[in-house]
C-alpha cells in the first residue's frame, strides 16, 4: 500500500509541476491562445478559455499534492524514522506557499516557484519509497 501511496504521490506532485511550466509557456509560445481569448469566432477560444480555468484550479491541486504528500510521507516515517522525505515535502510546501501568497512580482517565478515545488514534493514521494523499501530489507535481516 506505501508503494502505490507514494507512486500516486509522484504522479499528483510531477503532474502538477508539469502543469505549471506547460500553461504559461502555451500562452508564451503561441500567441495565437491569447489572441483567442479576445475572439468570439477564433477556433482557437476553447482550449484557451480550457487552459485558463485549469490555472484557477491550481490552489486545489497543490492543497490535493500536500494532503497526499502529508499522508503517504507519515505512514512511511512510521516504518523508517528518516527526515529527510518529510524535509524535502516541507521545502516544496514552502515553495507552493511562496508562490501562491502572491507576494513576488511576476508570473514566470510564479510559475517556476510552483513547478520547483512539485519537483520537490515528487522527489520526496521517491526518498519515501527508497526509506520504506531499504527499512523493509532491514527487519527481513533482523
Amino acid at each position: 500500500m506505501q508503494q502505490t501511496l507514494d507512486r500516486i504521490g509522484m504522479l499528483l506532485a510531477m503532474g502538477c509541476a508539469l502543469h505549471c511550466l506547460l500553461v504559461p509557456v502555451l500562452f508564451a509560445v503561441l500567441p495565437g491562445l491569447a489572441l483567442a481569448l479576445h475572439s468570439f469566432h477564433d477556433p482557437l477560444r476553447p482550449l484557451a478559455i480550457g487552459l485558463l480555468r485549469l490555472q484557477a484550479l491550481e490552489t486545489v491541486l497543490v492543497v490535493a499534492a500536500l494532503a497526499w504528500a502529508g499522508a503517504a510521507l507519515a505512514l512511511g516515517w512510521r516504518r523508517h524514522r528518516r527526515f529527510l522525505p518529510g524535509g524535502l515535502a516541507l521545502l516544496g510546501a514552502g515553495s507552493f506557499l511562496l508562490a501562491l501568497s502572491r507576494l513576488l512580482p511576476g508570473r514566470w517565478l510564479h510559475a517556476g516557484l510552483l513547478a520547483l515545488g512539485g519537483v520537490l514534493l515528487a522527489l520526496a514521494h521517491w526518498c519515501n519509497l527508497r526509506a520504506v523499501a531499504g527499512a523493509a530489507v532491514g527487519e527481513d535481516d533482523a
